[in-house]
C-alpha cells in the first residue's frame, strides 16, 4: 500500500496449527480528488479463510474480514 498499489496473495499457513486453512487476501483501490483538489486513494482489503467446504468437516469454519483505508498524498 505504501507504493500506492494493492498486493494480493495467498499466505502459506503450512507448518503451524493453521495448516488446514486456506487463506486469500484481495485488494482493490480507487483514486479520487477531495474538495480541495488533493489526490487520495481508497483501498479495500478483504481476507477470507476456511478449512474445507461446508459439510466436509465437523469443525468447518469460514471467516471473512474487510477493511477500508484512505491514503492521502502528503
Amino acid at each position: 500500500m505504501s507504493t500506492g498499489h494493492c498486493v494480493e496473495g495467498t499466505p502459506d499457513l503450512s507448518g503451524n496449527n493453521l495448516a488446514d486453512f486456506n487463506l486469500g487476501v484481495a485488494c482493490s483501490s480507487n483514486s479520487y480528488l477531495d474538495n480541495n483538489g488533493s489526490a487520495l486513494q481508497i483501498f479495500r482489503f478483504t481476507s477470507t479463510a476456511q478449512n474445507g467446504t461446508p459439510g466436509s468437516r465437523f469443525d468447518y469454519a469460514y471467516r471473512q474480514l474487510a477493511a477500508t483505508i484512505e491514503k492521502g498524498t502528503p
